[in-house]
Order: structure tokens, then C-alpha cells, then sequence
């Protein structure tokens, strides 16, 4: 399974996003929209899902939590 958390930084100037996989990899960022935030990450899932870059995810098992503490 893949996790994404979306939210919003304390000052709500920008998102901070943040994918795990069950095998414990993890990349987060910080974008200046919700909409933006899920690009990113969604462009880290996409990488992931790719064999020649490593990856061994697929998409199926996506999750995507809003708001998460």
C-alpha cells in the first residue's frame, strides 16, 4: 500500500506532502497549493511504479489521506 498526506503547514503559506510505501520508502515536500502538493507526490508514486527506476508499487494499492496528523 502507498500512503499520500496532504496538509497544510502551521503558518498556512504552503502544503506539506508526504508518500510512504510499505516497505518504509519515503519522499515528502513542500508545495504552495493542495493541488500542486498532489502533483508532486503523484509524480513520486508515478516513479515508483516504474520497474526501470527501481519501483515496484502498483498504483492499485494508492491511498490518499487528507489531513493526516
Amino acid at each position: 500500500m502507498i500512503t499520500i498526506r496532504v496538509q497544510p503547514n502551521r503558518g498556512r503559506t504552503h502544503v506539506l506532502w508526504a508518500v510512504e510505501t510499505m516497505d518504509g520508502t519515503r519522499s515528502n515536500g513542500v508545495a504552495y497549493s493542495p493541488v500542486d502538493a498532489m502533483k508532486d507526490a503523484t509524480a513520486f508514486v508515478d516513479a515508483m511504479s516504474m520497474p526501470r527506476l527501481g519501483g515496484h508499487f502498483r498504483k492499485r494499492e494508492l491511498r490518499v489521506v487528507e489531513g493526516g496528523k
